[in-house]
């Protein structure tokens, strides 16, 4: 009985801590949960408006989204499209957005054959006129000269072209001095800055803008100009022995080669540093958990903040 008695009033113990004791909390709660993850879109859309902003300082200021539409910001007050949704065919001269001109991607290394791409043959004109102004007189007045070899050449000294092909020259230099073999596919060279249309169309040539070079003539090195099979064969043979260094030169200072280009422009290198910085930073897609902006210096603290700002004008707030 007494045993009995030591029993129930055991179970009765029991029965009351458990009534008593709260459950432990979450041992490792999450405050900051993880946001919605981004579209494949809404990546490419982020690293193209920061590949612009970080390439012209003080030229691209700002990103802004209203309902469906992004638009690009510059120094003149400018609101760009940036993806206007709308299919184009770019052999006729239509107005591309600004997705359009960055959506081929750019890339280093050697071309063996003609190229089954046009990186940054499609041109921003939206941008090129925010930047640098449409008018032959406007443009003009920002012209400086560089030296090349002999030549005094006209760039826009506007967000980075003139001093650009300032530092390119001083590698060009020693090159050629350490390799002949380059001297006939630089110098001299055949123009920078001319106020015309793109051979064949009805549209501004970067020349006009003063952030494009042609390097040394050669009637190989623009396929309008090619007119049989035998031509076309020494043209592609021409890019396949390109020096790699020239090019290399010239993209580590912000220039596209058109050798790269399906519709080839051998002798033909433009100031497009936002194509260069895409290339550089963004040419695979992050993993699933990284931020979009894997592949950049995170210790730059400029460019950290250019993240910043994106995300928080880009970041739509949805509710639970």
């Amino acid at each position: 009985m007494r045993m009995m008695k030591k029993l129930l009033i055991l179970l009765v113990a029991v029965l009351l801590t458990a009534c008593t004791v709260k459950p432990d909390p979450d041992p490792d709660p999450d405050p900051d949960p993880d946001p919605i993850p981004l579209s494949a879109y809404e990546i490419n859309l982020r690293r193209d408006v920061l590949s612009l902003m970080a390439s012209y300082p003080g030229g691209v200021v700002d990103v802004e989204r209203e309902g469906d539409q992004v638009y690009v910001i510059t120094e003149n007050g400018s609101r760009l499209i940036y993806d206007d949704f709308e299919v184009k065919d770019f052999e006729t001269d239509v107005l591309p957005d600004l997705q359009d001109t960055m959506d081929v991607l750019y890339y280093f290394g050697g071309v063996s054959g003609r190229s089954t791409t046009d990186p940054g043959r499609i041109k921003p004109y939206t941008l090129l006129d925010a930047l640098y102004g449409h008018e032959k007189t406007d443009i003009a007045d920002d012209l400086q000269k560089v030296a090349f070899f002999g030549q005094n050449l006209n760039m826009n000294a506007k967000y980075g072209a003139y001093e650009a092909l300032s530092a390119a020259v001083e590698e060009l230099g020693p090159l050629m001095t350490a390799d002949a073999t380059t001297v006939p596919y630089i110098t001299p060279s055949s123009g920078t800055w001319n106020y015309r249309l793109i051979s064949g169309t009805t549209v501004l040539s970067l020349h006009a803008y003063g952030i494009a070079i042609d390097f040394k003539f050669n009637s190989y090195d623009y396929w309008r100009w090619i007119k049989t099979d035998q031509q076309e064969a020494i043209a592609i043979q021409r890019i396949a022995d390109y020096p790699d260094a020239i090019y290399a030169i010239m993209e580590k200072h912000g220039f596209i080669w058109g050798g790269k280009w399906m519709h080839y422009d051998t002798v033909h290198y433009e100031y497009r540093p936002e194509l260069i910085f895409k290339a550089t930073y963004f040419s695979e897609a992050p993993g699933e958990k990284e931020p979009w902006y894997t592949g950049v210096n995170e210790s730059d603290t400029a460019l950290m903040a250019l993240v910043e700002r994106i995300d928080k004008q880009l970041t739509v707030e949805t509710t639970p």
